[in-house]
């Protein structure tokens, strides 16, 4: 599509600038045991190589505007939806009911889409059967907590949404057995299992307690006050235990609802720096978190033949042999020429790389904020199970 737009020059002419636009009208149908999913808000996102948290506002009502809007659609009576990308590649997929529950949609198995580079593209989202849902509370006063994060995972697919104002929640999923995870700012987290049948569960009670902090100050490497920062905190022996907050103008943050342990504490930003500090327990009050320069991390994964592997996921899994969680990006799935730019926090930096069951791990300095590059060679050998965190 070529788009022409006047532009006005300094001196009163008018000159036309054409812009190339490459996009897709993407069509389908959302059905859901075979009959239509009618009046769902489907959305689409560019994946960019790492991983997008769909929320309630991503999926918002598109424009009532005529014709496909972009990157949103609503299915009609029969199921059907339309959408423009605004360029070809790799999306990620959401929707949510009119009742605002809220989960990712996928095709088949993968994670993502590949959108081709044709005029148009069909893609059919076939829902789960069964329906999880209920209410969060506190444990204490039994009021509602809103925008609780839940997910439930299970096999064959993963449902996620957020809490309303009444502290009610509702996912689609298929039926079996899966985890119910629950998150909310200031509470402990509450995992489950449950064994979901074809009718669903509807009338789930989560009870969730206060959990402890941990708290404490960012400073740049002159010892001054960074704020308006992301704060993240991994525990170092369960892996399914983390914390996130924000940095507050004066430095200072806390980071509510941990479970027991120690973690490792994280904050920063690509253009302000990173700083970590491992080892803090559950409770600590004098947390002080350093920033230094990010440096710019390209990576190469090739296979044991020194072939680029394309489509490759690699990802930042330690910083001075601590596994620890970094706003940004820490994580991206290589190009064509096997090929991903990563934004590293200072130190040791430990990748991790996976393609089709083989996996491969390399080490490199990071300081100073100066650019590096690595290269990973993954295992002729497929590994078995996923690789360990």
């Amino acid at each position: 599509m070529v788009m022409q737009r006047e532009l006005e020059v300094v001196d009163g002419e008018t000159s036309v600038l054409e812009v190339q636009t490459r996009e897709v009208l993407v069509t389908g149908r959302v059905t859901r045991a075979g009959e239509p999913a009618a009046g769902l808000a489907v959305t689409f996102a560019p994946a960019q190589g790492g991983y997008t948290m769909f929320s309630g506002a991503a999926a918002s009502t598109p424009s009532v505007a005529p014709g496909p809007q972009p990157l949103s659609g609503v299915t009609r009576e029969d199921g059907s939806y339309e959408l423009l990308v605004l360029e070809p590649g790799r999306y990620r997929a959401a929707r949510r009911t009119p009742d605002g529950a809220m989960s990712p949609l996928t095709s088949g198995n993968a994670p993502f889409l590949e959108i081709p580079d044709v005029p148009s593209h069909t893609v059919d989202f076939t829902l789960g059967g069964a329906r999880v849902g209920g209410v969060v509370v506190e444990q204490d006063s039994g009021k509602p907590i809103a925008r609780a994060f839940v997910s439930f995972t299970a096999k064959v697919s993963r449902g996620s949404g957020m809490s309303d104002s009444q502290g009610r929640f509702a996912i689609e999923t298929e039926p079996g057995e899966g985890k119910l995870r629950i998150m909310a700012e200031g509470f402990a987290p509450d995992e489950r299992t449950l064994s979901v049948g074809e009718v669903g569960l509807d009338e789930l009670r989560v009870e969730m307690t206060r959990g402890l902090e941990i708290a404490g100050r960012v400073v740049d490497s002159a010892g001054r006050p960074a704020g308006e920062l992301q704060v993240l905190a991994r525990s170092e022996t369960d892996s399914s235990a983390s914390g996130f907050g924000r940095v507050l103008p004066d430095g200072t943050f806390r980071m509510r609802g941990l479970t027991e342990g120690a973690y490792t504490v994280s904050a920063g930003s690509e253009r302000a720096g990173f700083g970590y500090q491992a080892g803090v327990a559950v409770g600590a009050t004098g947390v002080r978190i350093t920033l230094h320069p990010a440096s710019a991390l390209r990576v190469r994964v090739v296979d044991a033949n020194g072939q680029p592997v394309a489509k490759a996921t690699a990802r930042i899994e330690k910083i001075g042999g601590t596994q620890a969680m970094f706003p940004g990006r820490s994580v991206g799935t290589t190009d064509q020429a096997g090929v991903l730019e990563l934004v590293a926090p200072e130190g040791l930096v430990t990748l991790l790389a996976q393609a089709e069951g083989r996996i491969g791990r390399a080490s490199v300095e990071c300081r100073g904020g100066a650019p590096v590059s690595a290269e990973v060679v993954l295992s002729e050998t497929p590994a078995q199970g996923p690789p360990p965190r």
